[in-house]
């Protein structure tokens, strides 16, 4: 009989905890998306290419800061 990972036990015992909680978890998310939402607003009525611009800059801007966080972190 192989040993029992204690690792494997913790990732079982917080994947139960998660769908326990799954109810809380999706109002978070959607709390999320409406701040997103909510905060693109005055682009809604904008042309299609000032959304473009405005969405390739945001994801412009997580990528520089998710790269210098991780650059910062060797």
């Amino acid at each position: 009989m192989p040993p029992i990972s204690m690792k494997k036990v913790f990732i079982a015992i917080i994947i139960i905890v998660l769908l326990a909680k799954l109810d809380r978890i999706i109002v978070l998310f959607n709390c999320i998306y409406a701040a997103f939402y909510n905060a693109f607003e005055p682009l809604r009525n904008s042309p299609p290419l000032a959304k473009y611009i405005a969405a390739l800059a945001f994801l412009l801007l997580l990528y520089v800061t998710m790269f210098k966080l991780l650059q910062r972190r060797k």
